[in-house]
């Protein structure tokens, strides 16, 4: 039986504790204190709602609530649900935006809510009767979610570490962990050195899971992962009315009122007893993130502390709620004043999933920790047990989404903003939020030559990308859900792409290096595609869960064996080995190197962190080496169909020339070449726009020089927005079109090679019920280019039929275009409608892309290779995104 140690009493430990006992685990959970809920389980407000700033996140809160209900009902005495009157979102007269962005969550819900649950608009009139103490003359609409409500944090853990215990765990109080040690020998195991009343031990464990809570950090940085781990702990009020009378009626008749979230006012209000708890998320000041305690957390004395009251600060948020949205809370004053510490990440969002210590896994910094622990406990498991996601948050929850990029700097700036704006309107794809991006690590040489050329830029993962080159200062606000100040600047940039040539820049790819003498089998064991043979070659390929058949990466797989080493990219770490340079999506590098990693561990053996084979005494070489070099490599774009005469004039040297010229489509160079005076460049024959194009890969410290160069020699920028809106009228796919999609929907078939097969657990799998889409929407004007994803497909008699990924304005095609899926059972002359910030509008599914795919070699166009399954397709071999 697998042994595992779960460090932690709060709401995340038992959680994980009991699914992992359920898995057949021998687990032992470790808490410090006398007894469970320290830190910062106890004094939760224990808010769980369906709703979901996110599809994701929609999906993880109703499976939440689901939990809930059944061990609310298996518990003697139950775990103080509060769910028969349901939450509502206020929206105030005049707000536009928040109009807007709920009745997007109104069809975002059609696609994920519990059908017998579902999600209302409800009018002010409504939300009056429902709580009579609203002042419903201030609203406009109300956004009701059904079945939600609050719980009680320490009767809810104590119930589920009793389940733990029923399935076998051990729950040890008073039980410090002094050190984890990961023994050294192949797939070896953990030394937990625990201090327990009046006796030290040392346990050993397969698994540890790192549940800590506001402590976790201290761990973190036992076993050197700190670097992944920005947050800090901070300060967060709730204050508790004295009874009021009409609640106190209705409680002895058996009602309750719904929570209630003033998003204008920044406040969440629930009944508790017979008074109001109303807890605010003010404009947090610097004083109120707690830095001065570094990444350890409070002091180690600390269980059920708080901190004083510093009621001052929230006044601007309390007179809006009491004067504005309930003015009943005039008429009395506070019973109770909480302000308690709360451990929040950049992105406020949790730390869930595996390491990059095989292992060791991260269940802590859960900032919303009693709406989220149960089903990400349940998601963990899965990450153990079948070292698989159930679904993709790799995004959202991977610990490894964060890296020494995250300074202190950054993460207090980033943790304020979030807090702050925790009810400010979310506007998705065209948030941009500004704040630390200066405290981030040192800007990169790239994205300062970008901003002197006039670029907007997006910040994500520590990485500046290019959105839209605005030099005249045209872009005022770009928090918005239509009319865009930068629509216009995005379409001229395609479409010059399309008539001429374009400068961009892919600093939103990752770049991996893999190499070894197993190379090439976990490519093959792993991904789709042909693995290229030939030193130059490349195909864009999919990874496939083993056991799910979910797609879980992309890559671009380029053979680079034996490439001139006048770049570090292509510095093998050992001579003679095959070599393969992956480029996939930046955000989801961290997750993509370990992946792989997980793989070659379960396909070759070893067991350290590098994922290598530890067998050096019997004269074995590295099975597999995986490099990210996204960092220290920069990839430039040249796109049009003036694209080659323009790289030809920029390269002197003759045979140079020579290469640059006779380069194939689906090709990498296997010479660098001097573009511009600049040498080191890799040139690669492929282009994510669907234009003709090239990719010019370089050391970091001279890409800033090359993009400088070629836009001082006249070649005008284009940015991301102009990229989407040109690869979607080609028909490709960037990663949020996939999302774990099963292989056999995601319409990534053309990229399946003959020999492949999908995984045996799947032989017998029931026919995928949706399938890869292209839609043509009409959209007004204005909203060109504003559908966001998960907009709800119907048909004519209103039943859902599909959704959205992503979308842009299709400069050639005249239209709005958008990705997404459809049932499979939807036919041909079914007539479909987008609904779209509450309108039905007509939408066309596309046979084909509008625009082709341009700068083919002949040959690519018209014959069948023997290596894949179907007519070469254009897309084989370019980036995702």
């Amino acid at each position: 039986m697998r042994q595992a140690v779960v460090v932690g009493g709060g709401i995340a430990g038992a959680a994980i504790s009991r699914e992992l006992a359920k898995a057949g685990f021998c687990v032992r959970l470790l808490e410090r204190g006398s007894q469970l809920c320290g830190g910062a389980t106890w004094h939760a407000a224990g808010l769980v709602t369906r709703f979901g700033g996110s599809a994701k996140l929609k999906k993880l809160h109703v499976r939440s609530l689901e939990m809930l209900r059944e061990v609310h009902e298996r518990t003697e005495g139950g775990v103080g649900l509060h769910d028969e009157a349901g939450s509502i979102r206020l929206v105030k007269v005049g707000d536009e935006d928040r109009v807007l962005e709920a009745k997007h969550h109104f069809e975002l819900a059609k696609l994920y809510d519990d059908p017998a649950f579902p999600t209302t608009l409800v009018t002010p009139s409504e939300i009056k009767a429902l709580h009579p103490l609203v002042n419903a003359e201030s609203l406009e609409l109300g956004l009701r979610t059904t079945k939600d409500g609050d719980v009680d944090p320490t009767l809810l853990t104590n119930a589920i570490a009793k389940e733990a215990k029923s399935y076998g765990a051990i729950v040890s109080l008073n039980a410090t962990v002094l050190k984890v040690e990961k023994k050294k020998q192949e797939g070896g195991s953990f030394l937990v050195e625990i201090a327990e009343k009046n006796h030290e031990e040392v346990v050993e464990a397969d698994v540890v899971v790192n549940a800590c809570g506001l402590w976790s950090q201290q761990l973190s940085a036992q076993l050197g992962l700190l670097d992944t781990h920005p947050a800090f702990v901070i300060e967060h009020h709730y204050a508790v009315t004295e009874p009021i009378p009409l609640l106190a009626e209705m409680r002895r008749r058996g009602d309750r009122v719904p929570v209630l979230r003033d998003l204008a006012g920044s406040t969440y209000l629930r009944q508790e007893q017979d008074g109001i708890l109303m807890g605010p998320y003010e404009a947090l000041p610097g004083e109120a993130v707690h830095d001065e305690w570094g990444r350890k957390g409070p002091p180690m004395t600390w269980a059920w502390e708080l901190f004083p009251d510093k009621l001052d600060r929230l006044e601007d948020v309390l007179e809006h709620v009491v004067f504005e949205t309930m003015p009943a809370l005039q008429q009395v004053g506070f019973a109770s004043v909480v302000n308690g510490p709360t451990i929040w990440a950049p992105d406020s969002l949790p730390r869930c999933g595996r390491t990059r210590i095989p292992g060791y896994y991260d269940f802590n910094t859960l900032t919303y920790g009693i709406a989220h622990s149960l089903p990400l406990a349940e998601y963990l498991r899965s990450v153990v047990v079948d070292e698989e996601q159930p679904y993709d948050l790799a995004r959202e929850c991977d610990p490894l989404r964060f890296g020494p990029w995250a300074t202190d700097g950054f993460t207090k700036e980033k943790v304020i903003e979030t807090y702050s704006m925790n009810n400010a309107p979310a506007y998705g794809a065209f948030e941009n939020r500004k704040a630390g991006w200066c405290e981030s690590t040192q800007r990169s040489p790239l994205a300062l030559a970008l901003e002197a050329r006039g670029a907007v830029l997006g910040f994500s993962q520590g990485v500046e990308t290019a959105l839209v080159f605005d030099k005249k200062g045209v872009v005022q606000k770009e928090a918005k859900f239509h009319d865009h100040d930068w629509a216009d600047l995005a379409k001229k940039e395609a479409e010059n792409v399309r008539k001429s040539v374009g400068l961009g820049a892919a600093t939103g790819f990752s770049k991996i290096l893999l190499t070894g003498d197993k190379a090439r089998e976990l490519l093959m064991t792993s991904t789709t595609n042909v693995v290229p043979k030939t030193p130059g070659a490349c195909r864009l390929t999919y990874a496939v869960a083993p056991k799910s058949g979910a797609v879980v990466a992309e890559f671009t797989a380029t053979n680079v064996t034996g490439f001139a080493a006048e770049t570090s990219l292509f510095k093998e770490e050992e001579d003679h080995q095959e070599a393969f340079y992956l480029i996939g999506p930046r955000d989801y590098a961290g997750h993509d190197v370990e992946w792989l990693r997980t793989r070659a561990r379960a396909l070759f053996g070893g067991g350290n962190e590098e994922g290598k084979e530890d067998d050096a005494k019997q004269g074995k070489r590295k099975s597999v080496s995986l490099r990210d070099v996204s960092d220290s490599v920069e990839i430039l774009l040249l796109a049009g169909p003036d694209a080659k005469s323009t790289l030809l004039s920029f390269v002197e040297d003759t045979e140079e020339r020579a290469l640059v010229e006779c380069l194939k489509f689906l090709k990498f160079a296997t010479k660098p070449v001097t573009v511009c005076g600049v040498p080191g460049v890799t040139v690669a024959r492929v282009s994510f726009t669907g234009e003709a194009g090239y990719e010019l890969h370089l050391d970091a410290d001279r890409a800033a020089t090359l993009f400088s160069k070629i836009a001082d020699a006249g070649v005008l920028p284009f940015g991301a927005y102009a990229t989407n809106s040109l690869r979607l009228e080609k028909g490709f796919k960037v990663k949020g079109d996939i999302d774990f999609a099963r292989y056999d929907e995601a319409g990534v078939d053309a990229f399946f090679r003959k020999s492949w097969t999908p995984p045996p657990l799947l032989e017998d799998a029931p026919p995928t019920k949706k399938k890869a889409s292209l839609f043509e929407v009409s959209m007004p004007a204005g909203f060109e280019w504003s559908v966001p994803s998960d907009c709800p497909v119907l048909d004519e008699s209103g039943q859902v039929k599909g959704y959205t990924t992503t979308s842009a304005y299709g400069t050639e095609a005249g239209a709005t275009l958008a990705a997404g899926y459809l049932d499979s059972n939807v036919n041909d002359d079914d007539r479909l409608t987008l609904e779209c910030f509450g309108e039905q509008r007509p939408l066309k599914v596309l046979e084909k892309p509008p625009a082709p795919v341009r700068g083919l070699d002949e040959q690519i166009k018209t014959t069948t290779t023997t290596e894949t399954t179907t007519t070469t397709t254009p897309q084989a071999g370019l980036h995702p995104a």
